[in-house]
């Protein structure tokens, strides 16, 4: 299956006629860490939850949950992507147009993020580069580049973390320590979780 794609952004000068040819992919968000509470991983212990601590968590654990499925699945590239901050609008819309919230987003945090961050169509097209590049695993639209590398460090089909630059960052020293401590407890919880609805 083939699809004709325009892009407004810089890849637009490097691939002047897109046409992509959809692999086997899974995009996601990312946001790994080394601490993960092994002995709560639904977090429902008396302040064990939090809204960064929950964001750690189940982050570390989609990433775990994905390279298990990557190493079950060898000819399926898998992406976990971090888009960095991106200027949706959301943080508008979360509160009372009228609170002293709002006011501190309209006045701070709007602008920082519109600063810092990226725009909801810059994010869409990295993402497009992530799910449609060869950069990741070989297949797609050529790429000419530095090609990326999995969690396991190879240029292979895997699980590749990506940051908001589309840059491969395997940190192999957390993966490393969560492969040998929490997968299998993850992906064990993670089945119990949804076994019912399977």
């Amino acid at each position: 299956m083939a699809a004709t794609v325009t892009l407004n952004s810089p890849v637009e000068e490097t691939f002047p006629s897109l046409v992509l040819v959809l692999p086997a992919l899974v995009v996601s968000r990312r946001l790994e860490r080394a601490s993960i509470d092994l002995d709560d991983l639904d977090l429902k212990k008396p302040g064990n939850f939090g809204a960064v601590k929950a964001q750690m968590q189940y982050g570390t654990m989609n990433t775990m949950g994905l390279e298990k499925l990557a190493s079950g699945n060898p000819n399926v590239t898998f992406v976990h992507s971090w888009p960095g901050w991106v200027d949706t609008g959301n943080v508008t819309r979360i509160s009372d147009p009228n609170s002293i919230w709002a006011w501190f987003v309209w006045l701070i945090l709007d602008r920082v993020i519109g600063f810092f961050g990226a725009t909801d169509d810059v994010s869409g097209q990295r993402h497009l580069f992530q799910s449609t590049s060869a950069a990741f695993a070989g297949r797609g639209v050529p790429w000419t580049g530095r090609p990326g590398v999995n969690s396991l460090e190879k240029p292979a089909d895997g699980l590749f973390l990506v940051n908001y630059k589309c840059d491969c960052t395997p940190n192999a020293k957390v993966m490393s320590l969560l492969r040998e401590k929490a997968s299998d407890k993850v992906w064990d919880h993670t089945q119990q979780v949804l076994g019912p609805f399977l």
